[in-house]
């Protein structure tokens, strides 16, 4: 298996999953429009931000949250706000290059988080 199922998250790598999720999908968006030649702007979507919000959700899960109200008080309200951004920034236009500058190695650290073994405790 890739992936472990359940490894704990810490509350600030919770907080950069939406962030890390889009990044890596419009590196790759960016790399299509380099690949077909076409060096246009890459538009931001509310789509993007709804998958990445939803990747949260389920990983929100497995984070160890420093206190019980974080759970409800912290999650939800962080949620909502990140997918009221990007719907607030759905559609203003980035250059391809740039998505593919910042989302290729961000796409490379997460696959390589998810192929790294969880430490064991000690």
């Amino acid at each position: 298996m890739f992936c472990t199922a359940e490894r704990p998250l810490s509350l600030s790598r919770w907080l950069a999953v939406p962030f890390l999720f889009a990044s890596a999908v419009y590196g790759l968006l960016g790399v299509a429009g380099l690949a077909t030649g076409s060096f246009a702007a890459i538009p931001l979507s509310a789509v993007v931000t709804g998958a990445a919000t939803a990747v949260a959700v389920a990983t929100s899960s497995t984070v160890k949250w420093h206190a019980p109200w974080q759970r409800t008080w912290l999650r939800w309200p962080y949620l909502a706000v990140v997918l009221a951004g990007g719907v607030l920034v759905s559609g203003y236009e980035v250059p391809a290059a740039l998505c593919t500058l910042v989302g290729i190695p961000v796409l490379l650290v997460l696959v390589a988080q998810c192929l790294t073994s969880p430490k064991t405790a000690s």
